[in-house]
């Protein structure tokens, strides 16, 4: 992760603790996550995500990776799997 994307991250956190604080309440749980390891074949998230997949198969909604939130002079371009209907 490069130090903008841990930036953003930090940044997206403290402001959802900020609204926490406020007394909202998100309907479902939300974690932040940061992997190490990434340039490695991924083994930081491979590893988490191996140890949990039995919960993520039953309960995870969304999955937003912010590995490459800033990538030169382009628009934002969204990436789903499945694709959105």
């Amino acid at each position: 992760m490069e130090l903008v994307e841990l930036l953003l991250l930090l940044e997206l956190s403290r402001v959802y603790g900020r609204l926490l604080k406020e007394g909202w309440r998100p309907r479902r749980t939300i974690m932040f996550c940061s992997w190490g390891a990434e340039e490695h074949n991924l083994i930081g998230s491979t590893e988490w995500l191996e140890d949990n997949l039995k919960l993520l198969h039953g309960r995870a909604v969304a999955y937003i990776n912010a590995d490459i939130l800033v990538a030169g002079n382009v628009s934002i371009r969204v990436v789903a799997s499945p694709p959105p209907i």
